[in-house]
């Protein structure tokens, strides 16, 4: 134990016990077995090596910091007192390093900082509105003609119109950014839209090749649908290589082909000068078969989170059933607790729910009102 004992001059005993450093003694002794420490240490002992030094015990230190050697378990445990002990409260990659290289050096640190703060699963939930996205930029690829491939989207919750319109549909022509604004309302079917879309924009541009919107993959699936039943066999008679029809004379189409080129050559340098700005501010990041990735999924709110995950994080969960279009539904199995939010002049009953497929960390809290529409068996005590 190396207690030395004492008395008082009140006659009590005092009990003293020397502290040290454990992980110090260990990286002596790992330096033993480094061969290009024990190389540096010879360095320093013939008067070679200036950065480096040597102190009474044999410890090499390099500009006052202790050499740590070539051991993965001991800079390991080096980095989890930085990062992962109850007084670090988890830094991040350049608060950790300069803490760390005060006290220790090896060749390295910095990149090994970074992977483990990567592999961290508590950074990785917690601190991801921090963290720089992963994958490149995936620009569009340029058009080859005027209101070919095109982007709509809506503008809701507007104040109701004499024709009780509440909402505009916005399409705009992806080459020459020309755009039309057409009153709507929320509640027109896909039909509805498809046959508006037919009597406002393809009377005066044809049809279009690809449709891009942030609505819904099936939103837009649907629409296509909805869009090629409403034309039935009305088809474009003939196209040439950048899609325009042969009704017009040569010149003119001559002329068109170039000023299209022209318009061409512009997006595609704006293109790539706006992708090498966002790629500076990303991180590439590639995935092979069989790699596991962190995917943190919201019941309603879609996903949160994406990134690659660590194998030691990977636990056996239950099988879920994945549809075609990998989605899966997610069932709530309990209401843990109930609250009443006051507002100013309502009150808004909330339950707290545990779902499914999360832990009880991942319980969310949603309106008693649409929990109980949805599923009424969880009402039924």
């Amino acid at each position: 134990m190396n207690v030395c004992l004492s008395f008082n001059s009140n006659g009590s005993i005092i009990a003293n016990s020397p502290v040290k450093p454990v992980l110090l003694e260990q990286v002596q002794e790992a330096q033993k077995l480094d061969e290009k420490l024990v190389k540096r240490v010879e360095e320093v002992q013939n008067g070679r090596e200036l950065d480096f030094s040597l102190r009474k015990d044999g410890t090499l230190f390099y500009k006052n910091r202790l050499c740590v050697p070539n051991d993965d378990e001991l800079r390991k445990q080096i980095l989890i007192e930085a990062h992962s002990s109850p007084y670090a409260m988890h830094p991040g990659g350049t608060k950790m390093y300069r803490t760390i290289k005060e006290h220790y050096w090896w060749s390295g640190m910095k990149k090994d900082i970074a992977e483990f703060i990567s592999k961290c699963l508590v950074c990785q939930q917690i601190k991801a509105e921090h963290q720089v996205p992963a994958g490149l930029l995936q620009p569009l690829s340029i058009p080859e003609w005027k209101w070919e491939r095109i982007t709509m989207d809506f503008v809701s919750g507007l104040p109701h119109t004499q024709r009780n319109h509440d909402a505009i549909w916005v399409i705009v022509d992806r080459l020459t950014k020309s755009a039309h604004f057409l009153a709507i309302r929320m509640d027109y079917s896909l039909e509805r839209l498809a046959e508006l879309y037919i009597n406002e924009i393809v009377k005066l541009h044809g049809i279009p090749v690809s449709i891009v919107s942030d609505r819904d993959p099936r939103f837009t699936s649907r629409f296509w649908s909805s869009l090629q039943e409403a034309l039935g066999s009305r088809t474009p008679i003939y196209w040439n290589e950048v899609g325009e029809r042969k009704f017009v004379g040569p010149e003119i189409l001559q002329q068109t082909e170039d000023k299209v080129k022209i318009i061409k050559d512009r997006l595609k340098i704006s293109s790539d000068r706006q992708k090498s700005y966002a790629d500076l501010k990303r991180r590439e990041i590639e995935h092979q078969v069989g790699d596991k990735v962190f995917l943190k999924v919201s019941p309603w709110k879609k996903i949160m989170r994406f990134g690659q995950k660590d194998p030691s994080h990977v636990l056996p969960i239950e099988s879920i059933e994945v549809n075609p279009d990998l989605t899966y539904e997610e069932e709530p199995i309990q209401i843990l607790a109930r609250e009443i939010k006051e507002l100013r002049n309502k009150r808004i009953p909330l339950v707290k729910v545990l779902w499914r497929n999360h832990s009880g960390e991942e319980v969310t809290w949603e309106r008693e009102e649409d929990m109980r529409v949805q599923y009424p068996y969880l009402f039924r005590d």
